[in-house]
């Protein structure tokens, strides 16, 4: 067999490893004839005839009948196909024993130049100093440039000392110094000196993966907007977990800006749920979640069931608080409640599922119950408290009062919001409000929630601190009737157009109720906003039909028209056909806040033919006048009767 042969031994030895056993078989020391036994032309082997079975060998983990045979066997391809096997991870341990290594160092001298880099390859599994010498000796020969850089690389992966280089005098003042030191204390160094070197090249591996990702963060930056997927779907396979964690970064802040991605890149990051690094699993747990891919929820629970990592699995399980948990969802949940990292995250979907309607088996109850009973939840946080809310017989529900007066603001507001979430808390939540103002938004919630009534909505307008957010949401939870009859007895004509704002032109255009309600709605908005004096308001949401003429289910043409008399717009409210009345009352709302104003339209009113004002309309414009000659001088406005 020709020398160099090392791959068709290889193979040769796999086909020996699997083959069927004959069924005398010979017992692992026993020797073979061997059929073409070689040696280097420069060395002088052990005078042997036969090698042993190589496949039995390596199944028995023999170390010493193996250590035996390198030193004694002459057919230097067994050798070399015995040492590149014992190089493979399956058989470290053999290639690490103190035996085999030293047989291995035996023969490093005489081996064939071929056969040098099988040997060091095997040398370098191990730090015994026996191991250690002989490698160091190569150096005394006459070495190849490529022979003699992995001469280095091995004794490196030796001891550990990458600091020495490739200066043959720093090699061997190094030896000088250790050859000889106690085996114990040879052991503590190669040890500490592993370990550094370690560090040292999982920082160098660290700043490369950070450099990548850096590179492609800048890619993806000057890449135009809609060929930026193919570049996810690259990170998303890449390598390095720096590379894969950023396209989950960048991919999730992609769809927190709405900026849609094809299917392919949810697929890569579905794959990322069983990825070997926990930190890239939680990212693409996240991700999925957030883009609302379907199946994600199955996809992210399935991996919560074979989720070791506690903070992996907690990622999840928030992950799929944003989804509509299954049964199976919170089963799987409820085996992460007495892991101290993830018990928050499972008590936060336990309670999610329990709001939307999800049954929690008796198991789960109980499990979780036995939780956040002692203390309303408060020790698991917001989380703790919103689950005992779900779970809490009517009996104990109450006892979340005792939180709301709790100085951690966290825990007061997550107590408030608990108790807006059953009726029965609504009303001890209100009478607490006026003791603390931080609670109004909660009360609101609850407000809408169980109470938009007109009782409700009179007790907020005369709480410390309510605000026109506060009140508009209430009045748009109010029935339609109720809200026109709130608004009917409400004193305050800025509190009433908040209650009629659903009946703004815009609202109406959206919204739709009963015509009568809309009818009555929309004329009592028209008029506060006159009594409020917002002409221009009043004019800019006239919505004129195809005729230009007001919608009969809209009916506020009489506003209209006072309001373009206030404004003075005579022209228009003439076209629009305003009536004596509609002008005198006109004049009325002007003479307070504007009597000049008021004057000018009383002169432009008596300029007017054919409106035929009566007797009392006649009376009750001089009067009018009269009040205002008093209040801006004859000479300014000039009556009726000087007009004749």
């Amino acid at each position: 067999m020709p020398r160099g042969g090392c791959t068709l031994s290889a193979i040769a030895l796999v086909v020996c490893l699997f083959a069927p056993w004959p069924v005398a078989a010979q017992s692992p020391n026993e020797v073979q004839p061997d059929p073409a036994p070689t040696a280097p032309e420069n060395a002088e082997a052990p005078n042997n005839s036969r090698t042993p079975d190589l496949a039995r060998l390596l199944v028995a983990r023999d170390a010493s009948t193996l250590a035996e045979a390198i030193r004694s066997t002459t057919d230097w391809v067994w050798v070399e196909t015995a040492i590149a096997a014992i190089s493979e991870p399956q058989f470290s341990g053999l290639c690490a024993d103190s035996g085999v290594s030293k047989a291995i160092a035996g023969r490093l001298a005489e081996a064939p130049a071929g056969s040098q880099v099988v040997f060091l390859t095997a040398l370098g599994r191990s730090n015994e100093r026996d191991a250690v010498r002989a490698v160091l000796g190569m150096l005394d020969q006459d070495l190849t440039p490529e022979s003699r850089r992995r001469v280095f690389q091995v004794l490196v992966e030796q001891t550990g000392r990458s600091d020495l280089g490739e200066e043959v005098a720093a090699w061997q003042a190094w030896w000088n110094e250790n050859e000889w030191i106690p085996e114990a204390e040879w052991l503590r160094r190669v040890t500490r000196w592993q370990s550094e070197r370690s560090r040292r090249l999982v920082d160098r591996s660290r700043t490369a993966e950070r450099g990548r990702a850096e590179l492609y963060r800048e890619l993806f930056s000057l890449t135009a907007p809609d060929a930026r997927s193919a570049i996810l779907i690259r990170m998303l396979g890449d390598g390095a977990i720096d590379v894969r964690r950023l396209g989950l970064e960048l991919a999730t802040r992609a769809v927190v800006n709405a900026t849609p991605l094809p299917p392919e890149v949810s697929t890569a990051a579905a794959g990322l749920l069983r990825d070997p690094a926990s930190e890239v699993r939680a990212g693409s747990a996240i991700f999925l979640a957030s883009a609302g891919v379907n199946g994600a929820a199955a996809d992210i629970s399935q991996a919560l069931t074979r989720e070791r990592n506690a903070l992996a699995a907690k990622a999840m399980l928030e992950a799929l608080a944003f989804t509509i948990p299954t049964p199976g969802d919170l089963e799987v949940a409820s085996s992460w409640l007495r892991n101290s990292v993830t018990t928050t995250a499972a008590a936060r979907l336990l309670a999610v599922g329990a709001e939307r309607g999800v049954l929690l088996s008796p198991r789960i109850r109980n499990m979780a119950w036995q939780l956040v009973e002692s203390d309303c939840g408060a020790s698991l946080g917001a989380a703790g408290i919103q689950l005992y809310g779900q779970l809490a017989p009517s009996s104990e529900f109450l006892n979340l009062m005792t939180l709301v007066r709790a100085s951690d603001a966290a825990i007061r507001d997550a107590a408030a919001e608990a108790l807006t979430s059953r009726q029965i808390g609504f009303s001890p939540l209100f009478a607490e409000v006026s003791r603390d103002p931080a609670l109004l938004r909660f009360v609101v919630n609850g407000a809408c929630a169980w109470s938009p009534t007109r009782v409700t909505w009179t007790q907020l307008t005369v709480i410390e601190g309510v605000t026109e957010q506060h009140l508009t949401r209430v009045a748009d939870a109010m029935p339609p009737h109720e809200t026109i009859a709130t608004a009917r007895i409400e004193t305050s004509d800025a509190r009433r157009i908040i209650l009629l704002s659903r009946f703004s032109v815009e609202r109406l255009r959206t919204e739709t109720y009963a015509a009568s309600v809309v009818v009555e709605g929309a004329s009592l908005r028209m008029q506060t906003l006159l009594d409020l004096r917002r002409y221009e308001q009043i004019l800019s949401e006239r919505r004129p039909g195809a005729n230009g003429a007001e919608p009969p289910v809209f009916p506020h043409q009489h506003t209209v028209r006072v309001a373009l008399l206030c404004l003075e717009r005579i022209d228009e409210a003439t076209s629009a056909q305003a009536t004596a009345e509609e002008w005198i009352e006109a004049i009325e709302r002007l003479s307070e806040p504007n009597p000049e104003a008021a004057g000018r339209l009383a002169l432009a009113l008596q300029s007017q033919d054919g409106l035929g004002l009566s007797t009392a309309q006649a009376a009750q414009l001089d009067s009018l006048q009269q009040s205002l000659l008093d209040s801006t001088g004859r000479s300014e406005s000039p009556t009726h009767d000087d007009m004749e």
